[in-house]
C-alpha cells in the first residue's frame, strides 16, 4: 500500500518532525518504525541541499518524507517533489484559491507544475516520462496544514480542493 493510499484509509498514520538537517539524522529516523518522516524547513535551516541529502536517505530505506516548506510557493513545492519527497505539508493555507495553487503547483499536467526528467524524482532520466507522470499522480501526497484563523471561513474551499 502507498503512503498516499494508507493516509486515505483514515488509519491513524504515525511520523516524526525533523528539525536538525543532517541525512544521518533522517537515515536513524529511517529505521525507527515509523510510517513517515517530515522535514520541517519552515522552522528549521533546511536548504535544498539539506531536504536532498535527506531525501536521499529516507527514500534509501523506503520511509515516505513529506516536506514542511517556507512557503507554498510553486518553487518551494518543486524543489521537495524534484529531490525525491513524496508529498508536502504546506503551510498556511488561508484560502480555497490558496489551496487550488498549491495543489496545481504539486501536480504535473495542464495547468500543474513542470516536468523534469533527471531529478532523483525522475530516476535521473531512467524512467520513461509515463511510468514518473503516473508514479506522481499515485504517490504525490499534498497535505494542506489549517493554522490560521483566516484559514476557517475558507475551509469547506480548502478541503474540496482537488488534489489536496
Amino acid at each position: 500500500m502507498s503512503f498516499k493510499q494508507e493516509l486515505a484509509s483514515g488509519e491513524p498514520v504515525l511520523g516524526s518532525f525533523l528539525k536538525t538537517p543532517s541525512p544521518i539524522l533522517a537515515e536513524v529516523l529511517a529505521q525507527a518504525d515509523l510510517d513517515c518522516l517530515c522535514l520541517d524547513a519552515e522552522h528549521a535551516p533546511f536548504d535544498r541541499g539539506d531536504i536532498d541529502g535527506c531525501a536521499m536517505a529516507a527514500r534509501t530505506a523506503g520511509l515516505p518524507l513529506l516536506v514542511r516548506p517556507q512557503t507554498s510557493s510553486a518553487e518551494q513545492i518543486l524543489n521537495a517533489l524534484d529531490c525525491g519527497a513524496t508529498g508536502l505539508l504546506l503551510p498556511h493555507i488561508r484560502s480555497g484559491e490558496e489551496a487550488r495553487q498549491a495543489s496545481q503547483h504539486g501536480h504535473y499536467g495542464p495547468g500543474g507544475r513542470g516536468y523534469a526528467g533527471s531529478s532523483r524524482a525522475a530516476g535521473y532520466g531512467s524512467k520513461s516520462m509515463d511510468d514518473i507522470l503516473s508514479h506522481a499522480e499515485e504517490s504525490t501526497v499534498l497535505i494542506a496544514q489549517i493554522e490560521d484563523t483566516a484559514s476557517l471561513a475558507e475551509i469547506d474551499c480548502i478541503a474540496a480542493t482537488k488534489g489536496l
